[in-house]
């Protein structure tokens, strides 16, 4: 990646995210990449920034006898200006690849709306699935009431709350996904 590419968080050296509102000095670390096993994001502030990274990251690809896989690849660019257009896309050697207002990471949501009203909706969807699955259980005469509440906990709920940790829920945002 070209050097300074990316976005730029602020952190205390106590390793905590920085808010202005609770003052302190902060450090500066410019993230241009998330890994994980073969998934990849790359992040930047600026369209044609992310697009040079990407032909950059195609270009090494390409170099090393791989490419990268335009069917399973997408673009997102959000410009507060006009939230509503979508960039046109950015030619690589496997085509020209597309941006898109929503895609998935890691079996979560992420949205060019910048909140988690798709995500937290999905979820919920998952859960009520999951619950409809288990209607045998539940229905069980000869089984406690206690007993359904540990297989509820244990089946029903890690699917609703998968990746919770990393939403940024207002109430009126649980509200409106909930469909209240």
């Amino acid at each position: 990646m070209s050097e300074g590419c990316g976005v730029k968080l602020a952190y205390h050296a106590n390793g905590e995210l920085f808010e202005k509102s609770l003052g302190g000095e902060a450090s500066m670390q410019i993230i241009s990449a998330l890994l994980y096993a073969d998934d990849m994001v790359l992040m930047s502030c600026d369209t044609a920034e992310l697009e040079c990274m990407f032909q950059v990251m195609d270009a090494m690809c390409n170099k090393m006898g791989m490419c990268i896989n335009a069917s399973k690849t997408e673009l997102m660019a959000f410009d507060p200006a006009s939230p509503e257009a979508l960039p046109l896309g950015a030619m690589l050697s496997g085509g020209l690849e597309k941006y898109v207002s929503v895609f998935r990471y890691l079996d979560g949501m992420v949205s060019i709306a910048c909140d988690c009203d798709l995500e937290v909706r999905a979820r919920v969807g998952k859960a009520c699935g999951r619950f409809s699955q288990m209607q045998q259980l539940w229905s069980m005469k000869r089984m406690s009431v206690s007993t359904k509440m540990r297989c509820y906990n244990a089946y029903v709920m890690p699917i609703l709350l998968f990746g919770s940790e990393t939403w940024a829920v207002t109430q009126q945002q649980l509200d409106r996904s909930l469909g209240l």
